[in-house]
Formats: C-alpha cells, sequence, structure tokens
C-alpha cells in the first residue's frame, strides 16, 4: 500500500510488456544525455528505468529502503559484482531490506549466464552490509 516502486531493465519491450499485463497506464520519457528511457506509471508510484544497470545514480529514486535483486546479480560478470553492490548500497537507507536470488550449481556442467553466485560470494559482496 503506499509503496513506491523503482527498477531498472536493460529492455525496454520488457517494460512495456510488464506495464500492458499488469494493464497499468504509463508514460515513457528519455532520460538526460541519452542514457535511457524512463517509464512512469500514471499514478506515478512506479518508476522503471531502461538504461544500463551500471548509469544508476541516487537521484534515479533513491534513497531506497527495500530492493529485490531478482536476476541481476546472476546476470552480471564476476568482476563487476563489487561495482553493482556498491551503487545500490549507496542508495539504501540505514533501516533497508534486501532480497537477493541467487543460483549454484555444478559450473563444471555449466557456465552461465545466469552465472553462479556462492555462498562466499555473497558474504564477500555483501558482508559488510549485514545481509
Amino acid at each position: 500500500m503506499g509503496h513506491v516502486i523503482v527498477g531498472v531493465e536493460a529492455a525496454g519491450t520488457a517494460l512495456e510488456e510488464f506495464f500492458e499485463e499488469n494493464s497499468i497506464k504509463y508514460t515513457v520519457s528519455d532520460l538526460p544525455d541519452g542514457a535511457g528511457s524512463l517509464f512512469t506509471s500514471e499514478d506515478n508510484r512506479i518508476h522503471l528505468y531502461c538504461c544500463d544497470l551500471f548509469s544508476i545514480k541516487s537521484d534515479f529514486g533513491g534513497p531506497m529502503n527495500g530492493v529485490w535483486d531478482r536476476g541481476a546479480l546472476v546476470a552480471i560478470n564476476k568482476q563487476d559484482r563489487p561495482r553493482y553492490v556498491e551503487i545500490l548500497a549507496s542508495l539504501l537507507t540505514p533501516d533497508f531490506c534486501y532480497l537477493v536470488e541467487t543460483l549454484e550449481y555444478d559450473e563444471t556442467k555449466y557456465c552461465g549466464p545466469p552465472f553462479f553466485v556462492s555462498d562466499k560470494d555473497l558474504n564477500d559482496l555483501y558482508g559488510r552490509l549485514y545481509i
């Protein structure tokens, strides 16, 4: 009830499908410097950015008190994950909640994407945030 949702997705068609499948009226506006597009619900409670995840800045809707990472961490190359976590950490309020979905599998049989994320990887990336 009262939540404002901010999301990031690289594919504009996925955002269009989200709004259409949920019968939500929306507008699309260009981001400054041609960085992407902003899809905004008519009631101004949903703001979905179509852009490079690494271009997110604090004025993209932060500070945030909750994150649901449903597929970003597992899509990012291992060497880029610390930068991703730093960006999100910079957007969080002190009392945040964070849900991250990951995958575990035998990397000798499949190497991704989506990429394997171990418990150790999660601790290394998020340990200082106490997630």
